[in-house]
């Protein structure tokens, strides 16, 4: 919504029901003009990655070897022998692509301010007041069971289909520790808040006690049963999925497995059409209160684990 700008109120579709319960979309985060937007109980969640990964990763999909003209077989290993070089050949409204790229997309002041190692200090110290949870990629399940455990969601709610994994000839690149030096120092931001949060997600982990791993495994299990069901030519049947001490029981069908396989574009479509189709039948029933028509029928019990009280029962903002 807006990116690479701050969002703005022209940029989504005013709410059916009074106020918006969840917002999922690319943004630059900026506290203020969210909470101006969703409602006060919001609980804000974001997703980041190991910043080597992110870099290999965001060489791939924007063509910056190409942009770059760079001819090498290991292009981001030759970009970073000289990366104030090689950005200076490209100009872009974003500041840059292959420094600090995360800490972009989080709000912080990547043009003046990466250098400032207290505003990168505060800005991290800022991040854990706002964030009730920093997803670290590399560890999506453990993540995910531990985003459950906080909002109280079900197991059903966290299935996720496995997208963009792309190969190309670098991926597998390594740094030698010149080329790590060379990458933390120009990427520094992204990195101080890596290391952050992916220290402090163990020590979120390490307080759900040792029930935690019981469901990441019961999770993993689950999750390989669903993706087979929904690759094969039983998804045109119902897989049951039963209840356990983790999730209530609950039944995947060709529906559900054609949701989760939706790319993100295609499922904005899909929410865009429903948006229309509501609104008109909410215009042929204008008797009804915003009350009754937003209505959510909360859960009878929450398969949360320990310790959780304080999270459940928000509203969301990633």
């Amino acid at each position: 919504l807006g990116w690479p700008h701050q969002m703005r109120r022209g940029d989504f579709l005013p709410p059916l029901t009074g106020e918006y319960n969840i917002l999922v979309q690319h943004v630059i985060f900026n506290k203020t003009t969210i909470a101006g937007v969703m409602p006060r109980d919001t609980k804000y969640i974001t997703t980041i990655r190991e910043p080597f990964s992110h870099l290999k990763s965001v060489f791939n999909w924007y063509r910056l070897a190409r942009a770059f003209r760079i001819r090498s077989k290991n292009p981001v290993g030759e970009f970073l022998r000289s990366p104030a070089k090689y950005e200076a050949r490209q100009r872009d409204v974003i500041p840059s692509k292959t420094r600090n790229f995360m800490a972009f997309d989080l709000g912080f002041p990547v043009r003046t301010q990466a250098g400032n190692g207290s505003a990168v200090r505060e800005f991290v110290r800022r991040m854990e007041e706002d964030f009730v949870l920093v997803i670290i990629l590399e560890y999506l399940d453990e993540s995910l069971v531990l985003l459950k455990r906080y909002l109280c969601w079900s197991l059903s709610d966290i299935l996720y289909w496995r997208q963009n994994k792309r190969n190309y000839q670098y991926k597998a690149t390594q740094l030698s520790l010149k080329q790590r030096r060379a990458h933390q120092k120009w990427s520094n931001v992204d990195y101080a808040i890596y290391n952050h949060f992916n220290a402090t997600l163990w020590k979120k982990i390490e307080e759900q006690g040792t029930d935690f791993w019981e469901e990441v495994r019961h999770f993993e299990v689950l999750h390989n049963d669903v993706m087979q069901f929904c690759q094969s030519s039983r998804s045109v049947m119902k897989l049951y999925i039963a209840a356990s001490k983790w999730n209530e029981e609950f039944y995947v069908d060709s529906k559900f497995c054609a949701k989760l396989k939706l790319w993100s574009i295609h499922y904005l479509t899909f929410l865009r059409k429903r948006y229309f189709l509501q609104r008109t039948s909410l215009l042929k029933h204008k008797t009804k209160s915003a009350a009754e028509r937003s209505k959510v029928q909360r859960r009878t019990h929450c398969f949360s684990g320990s310790n959780n009280v304080a999270f459940t029962n928000g509203t969301t903002a990633t």
